[in-house]
């Protein structure tokens, strides 16, 4: 028996072991304090016991990569679990990169088919904080978040109008007015934000086939002159669904999406206005130009409740005609209530 190089062997072994189980979640942070102290031992173990300890660990590899799918080198996530330079207990790693190592972790995590290939799920790097085995995963899905932000400033435009009724506040108006312009650019956001994603999920999906001008329309960027590419929002809706269902054309447009067409308009003449405001009047010529300083200075409480519902019904349409493919948005994306608010579910 080669001693050095079984020694070797087993240190990589017990590397190897260690991350899968921080991946799936089996370890405790006493536990893992136990296999790093096992790990820094190995040195000096007595050679006779070098043998029998890398059959077991490598038993017990075997039987976890058979349970969750492990395939592949876990090199690089070892290195990101192990980077002493990072001390948060909590290392995000995307649904695309878990996928390549582990292909059954739904196991681990029900929900894990649906969330779209960009999702992020924290591993504990240091072992998981928990009495019990059963323990809350977090996960941190950007267009979720996108819509988070957009239902929280909503919710504090129609709380703050629901106080000034009946009241003179030059405050409390002037809040309502920024919450109004607030909560108007985060459901732009919202829906470029989950435009990106759709087109990041399908550069990352195998069983599409894309052209080259399809690659560089989803990047955004002309692989011969080495530059980006401008996109206006319709391009972005026309092409991007259009290039995820395969087909030569969108399967919605402005004539059969209503929601669409009014979003379009409101883009041109409301989301100009507040992120490039401007007092300069309308040029002669340009039939387009909206007078932006009035556009900013009279936005309606009405009007912005228009563009989240809007907002959220394209986004939902445009999950349906891509079948939830790219991601399921019924497990972040949710409607107003009755009462004009978003419930608490919006926000789980």
């Amino acid at each position: 028996m080669n001693i050095s190089a079984t020694r070797k062997k087993l240190k990589a072994a017990y590397r190897r072991y260690r991350t899968i189980l921080l991946l799936t979640y089996q370890l405790d942070e006493k536990e893992k304090q136990q296999i790093d102290e096992n790990y820094a031992k190995i040195d000096k173990l007595r050679s006779e016991k070098l043998l029998p300890g890398l059959k077991t660990i490598q038993k017990e590899i075997e039987r976890l990569s058979n349970e969750y799918g492990i395939t592949g080198n876990l090199e690089s996530l070892e290195l990101t679990l192990d980077d002493a330079k990072d001390n948060k207990p909590l290392i995000f790693v995307s649904k695309h990169e878990l996928e390549s190592v582990c292909s059954k972790y739904e196991k681990i995590m029900s929900g894990f088919p649906r969330l779209p290939k960009h999702a992020r799920i924290g591993i504990e790097k240091f072992g998981v904080r928990r009495k019990e085995r059963l323990v809350e995963i977090e996960l941190y899905i950007l267009e979720a978040t996108l819509f988070e932000d957009m239902a929280s400033l909503w919710n504090a435009t129609i709380e703050a109008s629901r106080i000034i009724e009946g009241k003179r506040s030059k405050i409390l108006t002037k809040r309502i007015i920024a919450l109004q312009r607030a909560t108007a650019k985060a459901a732009f956001n919202l829906l470029e934000g989950f435009l990106n994603g759709l087109a990041f999920n399908i550069l990352l999906t195998d069983d599409i086939e894309l052209s080259d001008k399809d690659a560089e329309v989803l990047k955004e960027w002309d692989e011969k002159r080495k530059r980006s590419i401008q996109l206006s929002l319709r391009d972005k809706l026309i092409k991007y669904q259009r290039i995820a269902v395969g087909a030569q054309h969108p399967p919605i447009t402005e004539d059969n999406c209503p929601e669409m067409a009014k979003l379009l308009i409101m883009h041109e003449e409301m989301r100009h206005a507040l992120i490039h405001p401007t007092p300069m009047p309308k040029p002669k010529n340009d039939s387009n130009w909206n007078i932006r300083e009035l556009v900013y200075l009279n936005l309606t409480t009405e009007q912005v409740g228009e563009l989240c519902d809007l907002t959220i019904e394209l986004i939902f349409k445009i999950a349906h005609v891509t079948h939830n493919k790219f991601g399921d948005v019924d497990m972040w994306l949710v409607r107003r209530i009755p009462n004009g608010t978003f419930a608490e579910v919006a926000f789980s």
